[in-house]
């Protein structure tokens, strides 16, 4: 059985790394590079997507009683989702934030067999399955949330050394 509280634990980590993502692009000093104002739209939007289909499947598994129809539409509002952001990622600018082609083709080779994983549970309805898929899709915007965060510099000679520095 597909519990509810698990996707609103799921949706609210979603909104979490959205948030946090967002202020790390407010503390932004300088301009932003390219790659870094991608990073934190594509956590942004799919944070946040995630984030509202979380909350959506909450509301379906508290108003239907049937596990099959719950984790039917759920795999439906995924398609959808990831069908919003492949119209909204399809520009070549975005496609020049990687680093090399292979790069952009392993993440649209993950994008794609996520799908394909979407529409397999569509017809297996399995729970287990579901919630595996869910924090799969969750986990990758926090590996980029963490990209971003790991290259995040700071200059040794801003970091205060003494107390006088700091006070």
């Amino acid at each position: 059985m597909i519990e509810a509280e698990t996707f609103l634990i799921l949706g609210t980590v979603s909104v979490s790394i959205a948030g946090f993502a967002s202020l790390l692009y407010s503390m932004q000093g300088s301009e932003p590079s390219r790659l870094f104002a991608w990073r934190i739209r594509y956590i942004v939007t799919g944070a946040f997507g995630m984030a509202i289909v979380s909350f959506v499947v909450v509301a379906i598994a508290q108003f239907t009683d049937d596990q099959n129809l719950t984790v039917r539409l759920a795999m439906v509002l995924l398609i959808l989702l990831s069908l919003g952001m492949s119209w909204a990622w399809r520009s070549r600018r975005d496609q020049e934030v990687f680093r090399s082609r292979a790069e952009w083709i392993s993440w649209a080779i993950g994008n794609v067999l996520a799908d394909g994983v979407v529409v397999v549970n569509f017809f297996l309805a399995s729970p287990e399955l579901t919630v595996a898929l869910w924090v799969w899709l969750v986990i990758a915007p926090t590996t980029i949330f963490i990209n971003v965060v790991s290259g995040i510099y700071t200059p040794p000679e801003a970091i205060p050394t003494n107390r006088a520095q700091t006070g």
